[in-house]
């Protein structure tokens, strides 16, 4: 996945849940990533969060 705004289209259309704490928290840091208000580095880490929580494999 390239980046925050793969990220967050994931998120929004092919995530196997719609709930979670990592899963929304994601989401935030995702958009806050887009607009420059964290790193895209924090955007990942809590995006590996959110797949470890769904049982979504990462490769």
């Amino acid at each position: 996945i390239e980046g925050p705004v793969a990220a967050l289209d994931i998120l929004d259309s092919d995530w196997p849940v719609s709930d979670g704490r990592h899963y929304e928290e994601a989401k935030a840091v995702c958009q806050a990533a887009l607009a420059r208000l964290t790193s895209p580095e924090a955007a990942r880490d809590i995006f590996i969060s959110a797949s470890i929580e769904a049982a979504v494999p990462i490769r």
